[in-house]
């Protein structure tokens, strides 16, 4: 399977120098997470031959959620 972003563009296009919420060992998991979230919105019609640049920023944006919600600390006082 075709993962829209990589942990490179993440990291230099992406975050533009800022510093990463999704550590390199997880960026994977939750770009592959995040592209098959984004299939199932858009039908699946992608070109994964030629992924354009707002596909990809928006692969990042989605892992990044999809990170923080799985590792957020939910306490209710």
């Amino acid at each position: 399977m075709t993962v829209f972003a990589d942990y490179d563009f993440y990291k230099k296009e992406y975050l533009c120098g800022k510093s990463a919420v999704i550590d390199t060992a997880s960026f994977d998991f939750y770009a592959r997470k995040a592209t098959q979230r984004i299939k199932v919105f858009t039908f699946d019609n992608i070109d994964e031959s030629n992924i354009p640049e707002y596909v990809k920023f928006c692969c990042c944006e989605v892992a990044e959620l999809l990170y923080k919600d799985e590792n957020s600390t939910n306490i209710v006082s």
